[in-house]
């Protein structure tokens, strides 16, 4: 009965230290709220998360707690918002209506499409295609595997190689370098914007509001950003 106690009580003061990790997980997801999901509804289901987390963590097999308890977390979240519609079927389709037109456009033009040449290629306004973004910046919370490395298991994390400034190259291990190579020029492709907005979210772990305050843009154009730069590191690691 005693050491039951322990364990509640171990458990209990895990779920208690860990509260802030949900809230600022949440707040970074800045989720809009409904009249079917709300704010305290996303704490809850980030706490379920959380306490799968402890419960199912190995120090053996798994990385940190942190950040073991951060794809649980995320990924109790995104598993409600898909049962409610807020990545619906309809709108993984139309995810991949986008690559494939992209790419299709791309080689025609032998050039990268710009949003209006693509919207028109698509049969699109470009507020669909904004909406075709805000999908991938949700996406991109349970697995960027799935964003940009089309569903393969990648060696190397993009928070990783965004970290990466000098000394990298030195303690990168032999089988991650092509991919870090790889992954570095398809970011350095991108535009500072999109550059910037990487940066923010997953090496400062900025807030979706903080970098909306910071850039001066509105936060659904920070989500549109976001998944559009996803979207273009998909495209260029797939012609590296």
């Amino acid at each position: 009965m005693k050491s039951e106690a322990l364990v509640v009580n171990y458990q209990t003061i895990d779920v208690e230290k860990y509260i802030p990790l949900v809230t600022k997980i949440v707040k970074q997801m800045n989720i809009k709220e409904s009249s079917i999901i709300g704010h305290d509804d996303l704490i809850s289901l980030g706490i379920l998360g959380l306490i799968d987390a402890i419960k199912r963590y190995d120090h053996k097999k798994n990385a940190s707690f942190e950040t073991y308890a951060r794809m649980r977390i995320k990924g109790s979240i995104i598993d409600e918002l898909r049962k409610v519609g807020v990545v619906s079927r309809d709108k993984m389709s139309r995810v991949k209506m986008y690559y494939k037109s992209k790419e299709e456009l791309a080689q025609q033009l032998l050039r990268e499409p710009n949003d209006n040449e693509l919207c028109d290629y698509m049969g699109i306004e470009l507020k669909e295609l904004n909406q075709i973004f805000q999908t991938l910046h949700y996406l991109s919370f349970t697995s960027l595997d799935e964003v940009i490395y089309d569903g393969e298991e990648s060696k190397l994390t993009l928070q990783e190689t965004l970290e990466d400034k000098q000394s990298v190259n030195a303690v990168v291990k032999l089988e991650k370098f092509d991919q870090y190579e790889e992954l570095k020029q398809a970011i350095e492709k991108l535009n500072i914007r999109e550059q910037q907005i990487l940066q923010f979210y997953y090496v400062e772990e900025l807030g979706v509001q903080e970098m909306s305050e910071i850039l001066e843009i509105s936060i659904s154009r920070v989500s549109q950003i976001h998944g559009k730069a996803l979207a273009n590191l998909r495209q260029h690691l797939k012609q590296a």
